[in-house]
């Protein structure tokens, strides 16, 4: 394709976004004139084809009606282009029809930035969500600017137009922000985001592609190249089986996420890698020239795997996810396939022999770290290499947010294998209500086999949850509570923040209070311990007398937050 001339970032991002709809099979534009939208509408001419319907019309309510029309016969999804102010809200009486009558129609809006609307400058109006809810706003963008990553712009709106043409046929809204200069004003473009910008629009495909189906032929070829298996997280009831022996067989190494369940049923003789939080992990996809990371399921718990493939974007991601958010921080996705990750497996044909990478060279690099947690006491990493290696087999690891889950995704075992399913609460990464959730946990097992539960959270969760310590006594089931006081939120001091050390306290929120007195208080089996080996020996204990019982025991776990600090950056000098 001839990539149109640019003379300024607003102009890019105005090629890119008509681009990408042009490549997602829209091909009809109904544009109403304005100064807003100027970018837009250039963008529009200069892509224009045979193939491509452009209709110009002074009002707005009338031209929607005239998209509606088209949309009707055709069952194609239109686009109607508009400037800011009052011209969208013309557009609602043809966009209610069409949400009543299930007919595709894509909303364009162009807006002026966010400070402005805000201040009520001339011209503005609360544009997102206006339309709601015959037109579900799928997309709000800020206006390009020297930060602005023109990748990050094509996958969001690849994923935004296949959200508004393929889950319903109803009208969808895409509100987009331009600041001036709106017309073709000459201002530098940054050398590498023009580049980045050019090669997605030379590009004859658009940036992701969307398959509702995959090709096994297609797999066939790729599973031949090197790649990656990423397992993120998978839904508890769902059956892993398949999944799980898809790994066994599977061409690549792997990496499971905590959330997945499936994480320490692998060791590193599987085949399963590291966490990607250590430097040393990082550089080793990279060494072996990856073409390919294919990831199952939701999110991972690891921020550094989403900056892998940010830094490496000659490794193609593809993505196999039923879920309708687009679950994709790196914003790197080149093809989504929409089907749950069992849908998947099922559908594959692998290679008949296929060359698995060796992973011999992280086993030293992995042994030196667990001897170095192993001589700990008071530490995170400590606690959850602890608690894997005694939690009974079959058994339910519930697992709080911040460094509670960052620490049990980051163990990795050359031998142990077991089967622990994990649940947690990161859709939005909350730190509150999870001593209700591992309840609740326990109230929908009842029905099922007996499983033991053991329930890990940081002491600011506990407190944020308090009050269910009242339900927590009358609750008749195998849970053991470990509370990992570190007294305060130990999480910020990990993560290597500047200039901040009179700021620390209110973050952390640093206390001096225990919380095994308080459930004892209320009549809960409590127990402090103030080390990895009392925790060797009492967790073991809680668990068994749990099970007999069948009421829960709390144990406090006392965390050194300078000895756990230490750790972490001993950690990080290890080195394969």
């Amino acid at each position: 394709m001839r990539v149109p001339e640019m003379h300024n970032i607003n102009q890019l991002f105005a090629l890119l976004i008509i681009d990408q709809m042009i490549k997602n099979n829209i091909r009809a534009f109904f544009v109403s004139p304005g100064m807003r939208n100027a970018p837009l509408l250039w963008a529009i001419d200069q892509l224009r084809s045979d193939d491509i319907i452009v209709e110009v019309g002074i009002d707005e309510r009338a031209h929607a009606y005239r998209a509606l029309g088209f949309a009707k016969v055709t069952g194609e999804t239109p686009c109607l282009l508009c400037t800011s102010g009052t011209a969208m809200a013309n557009y609602f009486p043809a966009v209610l029809e069409a949400q009543k009558s299930q007919t595709p129609l894509l909303i364009l809006s162009a807006d002026r930035p966010a400070s402005l609307v805000y201040a009520t400058a001339n011209q503005t109006l609360v544009q997102p969500h206006l339309l709601a809810p015959a037109a579900p706003t799928v997309l709000t963008l800020d206006a390009p600017a020297q930060h602005s990553s023109p990748h990050e712009w094509a996958a969001l709106l690849g994923h935004a137009l296949q959200r508004g043409q393929s889950f319903s046929r109803t009208p969808a809204h895409i509100n987009i922000s331009f600041t001036e200069p709106l017309d073709g004003s000459i201002h530098e473009i940054p050398s590498s985001m023009l580049k980045e910008g050019q090669s997605i629009l030379a590009d004859s495909q658009p940036y992701t592609r969307h398959m509702d189906n995959i090709d096994p032929y297609m797999f066939e070829k790729i599973f031949a190249e090197s790649g990656l298996l990423v397992i993120g997280e998978l839904p508890y009831f769902e059956d892993h089986s398949a999944i799980l022996e898809f790994l066994k067989k599977g061409p690549w190494p792997f990496y499971a996420d905590v959330t997945s369940s499936l994480k320490f049923d692998f060791n590193l003789q599987h085949g399963q890698i590291p966490t990607f939080d250590h430097p040393e992990v990082m550089e080793w996809p990279k060494r072996h020239a990856l073409k390919y990371v294919v990831h199952l399921g939701g999110r991972v718990t690891s921020k550094h795997y989403y900056s892998f493939l940010d830094k490496n974007p000659e490794t193609q991601l593809i993505v196999v996810n039923a879920s309708t958010n687009m679950e994709d921080p790196a914003l790197r996705s080149r093809i989504r396939i929409h089907q749950t990750p069992l849908q998947f497996v099922q559908e594959l044909i692998l290679p008949k022999a296929p060359e698995v990478m060796s992973l011999e060279g992280l086993i030293p690099f992995v042994q030196r770290k667990m001897a170095l947690i192993h001589q700990s006491s008071q530490t995170f990493p400590a606690l959850s290499k602890t608690i894997i290696e005694l939690a009974p087999d079959k058994s339910m690891l519930v697992l709080g947010n911040s460094t509670t889950i960052r620490s049990f995704d980051s163990y990795t075992s050359v031998m142990l294998s077991k089967h622990l399913s994990v649940l947690t609460n990161r859709g939005v990464s909350g730190i509150e209500g999870l001593l209700a959730t591992a309840m609740g946990a326990a109230d929908g097992l009842k029905t099922k086999s007996i499983t033991p539960i053991t329930l890990v959270l940081g002491d600011i969760s506990a407190m944020h949850d308090l009050n269910s310590l009242l339900s927590l006594r009358n609750l008749r089931a195998a849970l053991v509570v470990i509370v990992a006081n570190d007294f305060g939120g130990g999480i910020f001091k990990l993560l290597g923040l500047s200039n901040l050390d009179q700021t620390m306290d209110m973050m952390t929120t640093p206390h001096d209070c225990r919380l095994a007195p308080i459930a004892e208080s209320m009549g809960i089996k409590c127990c402090t311990l103030s080390s990895r080996g009392e925790l060797a020996q009492k967790y073991p204990e809680a668990m068994q007398e749990a099970i007999y019982t069948s009421r829960p025991i709390l144990l406090e776990f006392i965390i050194n937050p300078q000895e756990n600090l230490t750790l972490y950056n001993q950690l990080k000098t290890i080195k394969i």
